[in-house]
């Protein structure tokens, strides 16, 4: 299998029965996705997922909201015991009637996309699927980092794009700020935070230890002693003063006590990653779907170190793999729009996650790394950044402003055609135009899952590791 089938192709407006599939070597020049609420960009995303690993391409998938996760219910025969702990109803019988009715759905979607029971049973024999939670054991636990070890190449990185560490230790060093003083004191604060920017700086050069509740310890101890005389043209001292340099150090400190320091319990996001590509394969090998669930982090703060530890692992770990021109594994994001909450924000704006996710934009392709970014939020990310997505799928969207936005962003890598605007506002759930890497452009409409669909809650997952 060298194709990603994601549904059938659309025609003078009507469906056909011929099969929409996207190669796989596509993958590592990245892909976009775009739709407004209902427009079946989760669905298509799980599509492009479940093919990937079809291919034996293992995936790490960053899950906000919960229903990346329903990837892992155990769907096999299609029975009602399989889907029961996840189908709620007022009564008893109409628990029932709702999974009859589901399942009736789930097979004749299925049939119509020419898809059969065998298919499914063949997706669930070939993947080992895996949920980790942070700050939580409601699934398995990983620990993450205030901190990140510097990329494998910083010295190459560091001569040919210094912009790329200096932002990335310049968000860590905010990421960190926000949590212990509050984005309100950032401005009145520059002199710490640019002490603690040095002082990651001289960690990176040294290669310290960064990672974990070391990482913390290791920054507190080179801020309390100050390893270098001067920063810029000031001695350390006349930069800034004792008293607060230790409020900056007794702040630090609070990051290993208290509920902060649950962020330490768990298997560490270096040792998952590490196991997610298999260098020698044997018969029977399960190809690997690492779910890193963040559904329970309500701060964005939390949410945006996270996905920036887990990008910055992976792309430290494709990149000791060495060079491939197939693609190896697969990391995708289903939300990276929201304004100022956003993973992915439009310029002038930086964050962690952002600085994470242009390094595996840029790099990633050489060392078989496949981006697939998507967003029900377009007007607010930035394109300028997309350019390293050579394949986009757009779906309905609602506002024109959001049209006008991502036509543009369309257009400006020359792939726009008119009479497709017209599409992207009439598009019917599952409908979906593609500018393919070649710069084609045609529509489809999505095929159905191989997997059970639905958001699933806390309770839910309780009862998936319980059925597992």
């Amino acid at each position: 299998m060298s194709d990603l089938y994601l549904g059938k192709l659309i025609k003078s407006g009507k469906s056909t029965s011929e099969r929409y599939c996207l190669n796989k070597l596509d993958l590592t020049t990245h892909v976009f996705i775009c739709g407004s609420t209902g427009a079946g960009k989760t669905v298509l995303g799980k599509c492009i997922i479940e093919e990937a690993l079809r291919n034996q391409i293992p995936a790490v998938v960053i899950d906000l909201k919960g229903d990346l996760s329903s990837l892992k219910v155990p769907l096999y025969d299609l029975s009602e015991n399989e889907v029961a702990d996840f189908i709620e109803g007022n009564s008893e019988a109409d628990q029932k009637e709702k999974i009859r009715k589901n399942l009736a759905e789930f097979k004749q979607m299925l049939a119509g996309s020419g898809l059969e029971i065998k298919d499914v049973q063949n997706f669930r024999n070939g993947t080992n699927i895996k949920i980790f939670t942070p700050k939580s054991r409601v699934y398995d636990q990983f620990s993450i980092s205030f901190l990140t070890s510097p990329p494998d190449n910083f010295d190459e990185l560091m001569r040919n794009e210094p912009e790329t560490v200096l932002n990335h230790i310049a968000n860590q060093a905010s990421v960190i700020f926000k949590r212990m003083f509050g984005e309100s004191a950032m401005t009145s604060l520059s002199e710490e935070k640019t002490l603690m920017e040095c002082a990651i700086m001289h960690l990176y050069k040294i290669g310290a230890e960064l990672e974990g509740r070391t990482g913390v310890v290791n920054l507190i101890k080179t801020i309390y002693d100050v390893p270098f005389e001067r920063i810029g043209m000031l001695k350390v001292r006349e930069f800034i003063s004792d008293e607060r340099k230790m409020t900056l150090i007794r702040r630090l400190n609070t990051l290993l006590v208290g509920a902060d320091s649950l962020w330490y319990d768990g298997e560490s996001i270096d040792s998952i990653i590490q196991s997610l590509v298999k260098t020698e394969k044997s018969p029977g090998d399960k190809t690997n779907l690492y779910i890193f669930n963040l559904s329970m982090l309500d701060n964005f703060d939390d949410r945006n170190l996270v996905l920036a530890n887990i990008a910055v692992t992976l792309f430290n770990r494709m990149r000791k793999l060495g060079d491939s021109r197939e693609p190896r594994a697969l990391f995708y994001i289903d939300e990276i729009g929201g304004g100022k909450l956003s993973f992915f924000p439009d310029d002038p704006i930086q964050n962690e996650s952002k600085s994470s996710i242009n390094m595996l934009l840029r790099q990633g392709r050489a060392f078989g790394l496949g981006c697939v970014l998507a967003t029900q939020n377009p007007g607010d990310i930035d394109y300028r950044g997309l350019t390293n997505c050579h394949t986009w799928f757009v779906g309905k969207l609602l506002t024109k402003a959001d049209r006008d936005k991502v036509m543009q962003g369309i257009s400006a890598s020359a792939y726009f055609l008119e009479s497709y605007e017209s599409f992207v506002k009439m598009a019917g759930t599952g409908d979906f135009i593609i500018k393919a890497k070649d710069g084609t452009v045609s529509a489809f409409k999505e095929r159905w899952l191989l997997s059970f669909h639905k958001v699933l809650t806390y309770n839910d997952l309780v009862n998936l590791k319980k059925t597992l």
